[in-house]
């Protein structure tokens, strides 16, 4: 029926595997095409994060500035506090150290001062 020469069946074969090559760049670049699309949603998305982080951030950056104004009466009561809490511990721990005479003698002396300078 077909009667090819050698030269012939070169050709034609030739042509199946350049159809098979046209076939395969075809499909790379679909793949490739999808593959940066993808990659652009990607990139999308994570600006879209970094910009919510972002906002984020400053928000709490201007809650933290707000409260620092507060923070200087806070620590100066706090302070305050503290002082007022030791000055106290040192009187208990004065009044159980001295003995009770001595106790009974410096309060009549602190208040014969107090009562000393109104007469």
């Amino acid at each position: 029926m077909f009667s090819l020469s050698s030269l012939e069946l070169l050709y034609f074969i030739s042509a199946i595997a350049i159809g098979f090559v046209a076939v395969f760049l075809c499909w790379a670049l679909y793949e490739i095409a999808t593959l940066v699309r993808q990659t652009n949603e990607v990139v999308s998305d994570t600006r879209e994060k970094v910009a919510r982080f972002e906002r984020a951030i400053m928000m709490i950056g201007e809650k933290l500035g707000a409260s620092a104004q507060y923070l200087g009466f806070i620590a100066e009561g706090g302070k305050q506090l503290l002082s007022y809490l030791h000055k106290r511990s040192e009187e208990k721990k004065e009044e159980t150290d001295t003995p009770k005479k001595h106790r009974k003698k410096r309060e009549e002396e602190e208040l014969s001062e107090m009562g000393g300078g109104m007469s």
